[in-house]
């Protein structure tokens, strides 16, 4: 048994993981506002990502085998997801989106297309692409593992 961590958790994407995680019989924690119905069989942790005192104290004590970032959109995010949980976490996994890729008229898009800033998708695509390259610093200056 994994002992499991979902930022978000409750809705789309997040919620299929942590359930997958449930039926997988681990032990699944998911942090989001509680704004949502959490999936069954899972350890809610009530916390704002927006709020860094909130996510602290949410995660304080907490160590993790496995971590799915489903709701970071902004780097600032990912930068406290990581300082709550440097030296806590086994695997951190973040939830991106083709929206990091630069605007092109190749398709399909790969790992090696080319990321960047897309037009197209707007804050929602920079914000991730800013949440990648948080976690690619820190692993490369911290170890964090990704």
């Amino acid at each position: 048994m994994k002992k499991c961590l979902v930022f978000g958790g409750s809705v789309f994407v997040g919620r299929a993981i942590a359930e997958g995680f449930v039926r997988g019989g681990n032990q699944v924690y998911v942090l989001n506002r509680g704004n949502g119905a959490n999936p069954d069989g899972c350890i809610h942790l009530r916390a704002d990502r927006n709020d860094a005192d909130q996510v602290a104290r949410a995660l304080s004590g907490l160590s993790f085998d496995i971590v799915v970032d489903a709701s970071a959109y902004e780097p600032f995010q990912t930068r406290l997801a990581i300082q709550c949980l440097l030296g806590r976490v086994g695997h951190f996994i973040h939830i991106s989106s083709a929206a990091v890729y630069q605007q092109t008229e190749e398709y399909p898009l790969t790992e090696e297309s080319p990321i960047g800033v897309n037009k197209l998708w707007g804050d929602y695509g920079k914000g991730k692409y800013l949440c990648e390259q948080e976690l690619q610093k820190s692993f490369q200056e911290d170890g964090f593992p990704m």
